[in-house]
């Protein structure tokens, strides 16, 4: 049976590390993964200008941007805290990752982003689903986040089975696989609200409406333990 890798430490400095941790032991860290980025962008202007900065070193080590979107309806919320900007970056691996984060002109472009955000959920996905489209702007975009207790059976084919039967497209799709433990005094994860997540994209909103109003894909959402939908306006 194949080995993965399934953790990996990363040297910040002499008194903290941070740990990439999968959820179990069989979590596959060497392929790509897919860091989703869930957050409320207080500062716009000190973002940009750490996106500026950040955004050469990441792609220096194999970052390529696929999602970059910005709530503009809430569906069902899943709780009540506010974010407002979902960011779906590809690494070809986690020691992709953990290149960039152990560049010391990454951390210290990072000052820039905890100054600028809050409320951050940070984690890794594993994709199930990517549809290859072309960039397209003027399409709707619809986003799942979801939790529970035990994997839904059969979540991402009826996602998949659902959305085509509406004329929707299934833009991504997966379950958060890793996650980011912070090793100092005291560990300390990095939050993550979500288990899996889901990007619809099509051309027409009823399009979308009418898929999650389909009695299947309700039942999906009752299966899980939390459930937030919202609408998203694209920016790459």
């Amino acid at each position: 049976m194949t080995q993965h890798l399934s953790s990996l430490q990363c040297e910040i400095s002499a008194s903290t590390k941070i740990l990439i941790r999968g959820v179990e032991t069989t979590v596959d860290l060497e392929s790509p993964v897919y860091a989703i980025n869930w957050f409320h962008n207080k500062r716009s202007w000190l973002y940009s200008l750490y996106t500026k900065i950040a955004g050469p070193l990441a792609r220096k080590n194999g970052a390529q941007g696929i999602f970059k979107g910005r709530l503009t309806e809430v569906v069902s919320k899943g709780d009540e805290t506010i974010r407002d900007t979902l960011l779906i970056v590809r690494y070809p691996s986690a020691y992709n990752f953990k290149r960039l984060i152990e560049n010391k002109g990454f951390q210290i472009s990072s000052l820039l982003r905890n100054k600028a955000l809050e409320h951050f959920s940070f984690g890794f996905s594993k994709k199930q689903y990517r549809h290859k489209e072309r960039l397209d702007l003027d399409n709707q975009y619809l986003l799942h986040l979801c939790t529970w207790d035990t994997v839904p059976k059969e979540i991402w084919t009826t996602m998949a089975k659902t959305a085509a039967t509406h004329g929707v497209d299934l833009f991504y799709a997966g379950p958060l696989r890793a996650h980011l433990v912070v090793q100092k005094e005291k560990e300390r994860q990095v939050p993550c609200v979500m288990d899996g997540l889901a990007v619809f994209s099509a051309k027409d909103r009823k399009a979308l409406d009418a898929m999650i109003q389909d009695p299947e894909y309700e039942a999906l959402i009752l299966g899980t333990s939390s459930s937030f939908l919202g609408f998203l306006n694209r920016e790459f």
